[in-house]
């Protein structure tokens, strides 16, 4: 049997994961039966065509970086990696999420170098974690679900490789992987020991689920664990030794779903501070998390209601010099039946990444362009800056979408500036300029939100076509006190004037800090001293009745 056949064999009989390898010398591939039937391939498809066929589902999929970067690996320019999570085009026609690893391989009869890879559902959908084999997240939430029918919820004890991702970096995935091996075959055999069920999460975490444990219990399990693991491990250098947290939640304690449960756990797994190995999830904490989860469901179910509640305000920004309205940014406010006002920066940190959060940022535009018309028949060449979030960028759709929705709506496509959020922020550089280059085409222009906080940095303007810089307001609150503050912002007006930019500086209030900001060189402002978020009629009225901010500036009347 040749070593392709071989090793098609041994991994086609692992449950859940579909399995190819590729021939670097000749780029033939060869594919299990359980990839073909995944990609759909067609019948008598050979192996040059099998690779064409996969780069089409890549090429055709809304993964953005990650397919790209999976593309680049089939070529052969790196050799091995992490999982990768793809969205992928089935044989059944629908998208699914599935994670994509590829690793070199060669063949010791021959030396031919290959590369095997494999692609499995998301580590949620599998009822064993691929890399350790013990039952993954799947079968922890069912089992949970079954607890909580019989009583109280047992305890949890959350277990992480803290340092996973420094070993990853500096050591071969062998190296890592055999470490979790071991570290899965050391609490399968402890929790069995002391009747507890064990449970992998993926990236280093496991679940252990015991019976009644107290606080108390829980630490000096946590502590014992810990000891004993690190003592049965061959210690080699600094770097590879690995460090143990966890995070636990006494038994009867848990009252909310199970996914949302864990998530908590994981959340105070990595707020646990410096020097702290082991954490407790508090009472107060469980009862924020039950108020976010109900939060979240009357979110999701306004949404499904064709955003009800949902509404769109404009704020106006003004030229520095003139106080003349140039721009107008679109805010989302929401009003629930059961909350009353949601302020967004409490609804939209819980939606983000979310299928919800796609459709109600495809209701905003679609809205604040239309009433947009408005505003720029009362400020006429009106700038409407949009914020966008990395998961709408990510589509490779996402400039004709927007470019179809100007059209239809007729608000004109290169008056539209794009903001971009933190978390876009967060998206490979070189990705996100390659992002952006069908939208300047189409006349739209780039801004930076909230520059100077979060992940914002200088390698951004180097990359990203930035046509406007947007400073947060923490920048100015001590600005009539602080020389250093008013330094930096001259600082950034200037690096903004040498590449042709503009800056915004967001939440001014007085006209004392006007006229400061302005000597500084500011080009526009942003605040309630030139007028609150307000609908698209009102503040286009107030463009008609000639009640612009002047040379003077002040609220609104």
């Amino acid at each position: 049997m040749s070593f392709a056949a071989s090793y098609l064999a041994m991994v086609s009989d692992s449950p859940g994961r579909y399995h190819f390898l590729v021939q670097k010398a000749t780029g033939a591939w060869f594919v299990s039966g359980e990839a073909a039937r995944f990609l759909g391939l067609p019948k008598g498809c050979d192996g040059r065509e099998a690779g064409t066929f996969f780069r089409e589902k890549l090429r055709s999929s809304s993964a953005g970086p990650a397919r790209a970067q999976a593309l680049r690996l089939l070529d052969g320019d790196k050799e091995d990696n992490a999982p990768l999570p793809l969205w992928l085009q089935t044989g059944a026609g629908r998208e699914r999420l599935a994670f994509f690893f590829l690793e070199t391989l060669t063949d010791p009869d021959t030396g031919e170098q290959y590369l095997a890879g494999c692609l499995f559902p998301s580590p949620a959908e599998l009822p064993y974690e691929p890399v350790t084999g013990l039952p993954g997240r799947a079968k922890l939430l069912s089992d949970l679900a079954a607890r909580r029918q019989q009583g109280p919820l047992p305890a949890l004890l959350l277990l992480q490789i803290t340092n996973l991702s420094e070993l990853t970096s500096c050591y071969p995935s062998a190296f890592v992987t055999d470490l979790l091996h071991q570290f899965a075959a050391f609490l399968l055999h402890d929790s069995q020991t002391r009747k507890l069920s064990c449970y992998c999460l993926g990236s280093g975490r496991f679940v252990l689920l015991g019976a009644a444990l107290c606080p108390q219990d829980l630490a000096d399990c946590f502590a014992g664990l810990r000891a004993r693991f690190l003592r049965g491990i061959p210690r080699g250098t600094a770097a590879a030794y690995p460090e143990l947290g966890g995070a636990g939640l006494p038994a009867g304690e848990a009252f909310w779903p199970g996914e949302a449960l864990l998530r908590t756990l994981e959340r105070t797994l990595l707020r646990r501070g410096a020097g702290r190995d082991f954490v407790l999830l508090e009472k107060d904490e469980a009862e924020r998390e039950r108020e976010r989860q109900v939060l979240l469901r009357s979110l999701r179910r306004d949404i499904r209601a064709g955003c009800r509640g949902f509404r769109v305000v404009f704020q106006p920004i003004v030229e520095a010099g003139t106080g003349k309205v140039t721009a107008a940014e679109a805010l989302t406010r929401w009003h629930s039946k059961r909350f009353g006002e949601v302020s967004p920066g409490r609804f939209i940190p819980l939606l983000e990444g979310s299928p919800a959060f796609l459709e109600l940022a495809r209701w905003i535009r679609e809205t604040a362009l239309t009433q947009a018309v408005s505003l720029n028949l009362a400020y006429p060449g009106i700038r409407l800056h949009l914020n966008v979030s990395d998961a709408e960028l990510v589509r490779e759709d996402f400039a004709e979408v927007l470019t179809s929705c100007a059209a239809r709506t007729g608000f004109p496509k290169d008056q539209i500036c794009l903001e971009l959020t933190e978390r876009c922020r967060l998206l490979d550089p070189d990705a996100l300029s390659r992002i952006l280059v069908p939208c300047k085409k189409a006349g739209m222009t780039v801004a930076i939100d909230d520059f100077g906080t979060g992940f914002s940095s200088l390698s951004l303007l180097r990359k990203i076509p930035v046509d406007v810089i947007k400073i947060d307001r923490t920048f100015i609150l001590d600005i009539e006190k602080s020389r250093r503050d008013r330094e930096m912002i001259r600082s950034i007006v200037q690096l903004a004037s040498g590449f042709g930019g503009k800056v915004v500086i967001e939440g001014v209030e007085t006209n004392a800090v006007r006229e400061l900001l302005l000597s500084l060189g500011a080009d526009a402002f942003q605040g309630y001293l030139f007028g609150r978020p307000c609908p698209a009629g009102e503040l286009a009225q107030k463009g008609r009745a000639g009640k612009i901010c002047g040379c003077h500036p002040g609220p609104f009347a």
